[in-house]
């Protein structure tokens, strides 16, 4: 029933990659491509930003299919937008 992440974009704290340093950048103007998931089901995606300077923003999903066939929402692609995501499209 384990289902891996599919996409994930993510400004987060992490002792591993931040060193305890506070510092912090952002995500933006990505575009995933031509992507054909063989399942019985969509894996889950997310996009989070970590506060209103560090966003997510401008992700392009242009292409996702599930067994072949387009996947026309975000909803049937199983993604969440979070906080301080923004402009995050399924074309």
């Amino acid at each position: 029933s384990w289902l891996p992440t599919l996409m994930n974009c993510c400004v987060l704290q992490h002792p591993e990659y931040s060193g305890g340093r506070p510092e912090r950048g952002r995500i933006h103007d990505v575009v995933f491509r031509n992507i054909n998931v063989l399942s019985d089901r969509m894996p889950p995606s997310g996009f989070y930003g970590y506060d209103a300077q560090h966003r997510v923003e401008n992700v392009l999903i242009d292409g996702l299919f599930r067994n072949g066939i387009r996947v026309k929402t975000l909803a049937d692609a199983a993604v969440t937008v979070g906080d301080f995501a923004t402009n995050i499209a399924l074309k």
